[in-house]
């Protein structure tokens, strides 16, 4: 199958390619051009450049089922952040918000953030998505954020379900376990299996994951809440990056998918 590359700012930021059933197009390494500018600004314009890239492969920003936002310094401008997006949205009457996830890491560019974006523009029944929520927590937007906690992309083969970054958050919204890496590991698992189970799906099914955790040290907590639970090997990367409230100490993505 052949694919298309997509140009911004001198740059392939991207590929797009299709099928009988739908578009898809991955985007990656999107960045502001003005690194100088504030990064609420820098936020704006990282979306409209995937909203143009996405143009150029005749899709736009609703087709988007997942986003990867890389803030620097995160926990300084994350309100600035989700303003932007949240006006971005508005601004461009987007009613289908992707599964996300934002995580503070830094970046060579010296950006305030760097994005990456999957879309997916089905053309026919065959390929068919839907938001999927979490039966143990409340919808981002309900605290400022704007992100659905998954979104599934089902096709004639699999449902692939794209779970947001996910932590250790009760229905109201609050951080639980605070100060216990071990705990708000179960906590966010507890979450993730849930919203699995609701799905008809199990962790076992997982065919990618990223941990992040706030202290390198915790990284081994990981191996004991697997041995604890008899889990298998799972395809996980562990990283220390900075997550998006200063009580939480550990986040997980994931995405799972199960033959039709």
């Amino acid at each position: 199958m052949d694919s298309t590359p997509l140009m911004a700012g001198g740059r392939m930021v991207g590929r797009y390619f299709e099928d009988s059933d739908a578009r898809y197009c991955i985007l990656g390494d999107i960045r502001p051009g003005n690194v100088e500018a504030t990064p609420g600004e820098q936020t704006r314009e990282v979306m409209e450049t995937i909203q143009k890239s996405l143009m150029s492969a005749g899709m736009d920003f609703q087709n988007v089922v997942r986003t990867w936002f890389y803030n620097d310094r995160i926990l300084d401008w994350y309100a600035e952040f989700n303003r932007a997006r949240s006006t971005f949205f508005q601004r461009h009457g987007i009613k289908a918000i992707p599964a996300s996830t934002g995580i503070g890491v830094a970046n060579r560019a010296g950006a305030a953030l760097v994005a990456k974006a999957i879309a997916v523009a089905p053309k026919n029944a065959h390929v068919r998505i839907r938001r999927v929520e979490s039966p143990l927590q409340c919808e981002a937007s309900a605290y400022g954020s704007a992100f659905s906690r998954g979104l599934e992309v089902a096709d004639r083969a699999v449902r692939v379900l794209y779970v947001s970054g996910t932590a250790s958050i009760e229905a109201s919204g609050d951080t639980v376990h605070v100060g216990d890496a071990a705990k708000q590991i179960e906590k966010t698992m507890e979450v993730v299996e849930a919203m699995l189970e609701r799905n008809g799906m199990r962790l076992e099914e997982t065919v990618r994951a990223i941990g992040y955790f706030r202290h390198r040290e915790h990284i081994p907590l990981w191996e004991e809440y697997c041995r604890g639970r008899d889990l298998g090997p799972m395809p996980i990367i562990l990283t220390e990056c900075e997550v998006c409230r200063a009580n939480l100490l550990f986040e997980i993505e994931l995405d799972v998918a199960k033959a039709v």
